[in-house]
């Protein structure tokens, strides 16, 4: 649990049975993929993305609940490299944060956007059933991540050598 005031850097190697982040929490998203049997992000708490653009997929297996904000500036960067899914099957609704930047794939979830007025999400979405609220503004952003440029160290970069004549 990530209580008011804290921050917690969700490392790509380390998998929860339950996440959460209280009001006054927050998550931190370095790229790769993250895994979760329960996740749950209260309102009021806050996910920041380091590397916005780049690959950051997060799965919730069993349960999610995404009431948090995303703190990035670059909604549509941020979007274009964050894939969130979910397969939670129930009644259960839940409803997006605040803002929301990525695409949602939850095939099996009744989903709803926009409970605040006047919202702006930018992504693609796939829901079993998926509830639009009015004032609520969808831009499509679809999921094509950074990919970032490997620069070689100057160790590693192989010199051509000449051949060398007469030896033989």
């Amino acid at each position: 649990v990530v209580k008011d005031g804290e921050v917690f850097e969700w490392k790509e190697s380390d998998k929860y049975k339950t996440l959460k982040v209280e009001a006054g929490g927050k998550l931190v998203l370095n790229p790769g993929t993250f895994i979760a049997k329960e996740l749950i992000l209260d309102r009021k708490s806050a996910v920041e993305f380091t590397k916005p653009g780049e690959a950051t997929q997060v799965v919730a297996m069993d349960f999610l609940n995404w009431r948090t904000e995303i703190i990035n500036e670059d909604l549509p960067l941020v979007a274009r490299g964050f894939k969130l899914i979910t397969y939670m099957q129930s009644e259960r609704l839940y409803t997006l944060g605040i803002n929301w930047a990525g695409t949602l794939y939850a095939p099996k979830s009744y989903v709803v956007f926009g409970q605040a007025s006047n919202k702006l999400m930018y992504g693609r979405f796939y829901a079993d059933i998926a509830i639009v609220h009015q004032r609520t503004k969808v831009v499509r952003v679809d999921y094509d991540p950074i990919v970032p440029e490997v620069v070689p160290e100057e160790d590693e970069e192989e010199e051509e050598q000449e051949p060398v004549e007469g030896e033989g």
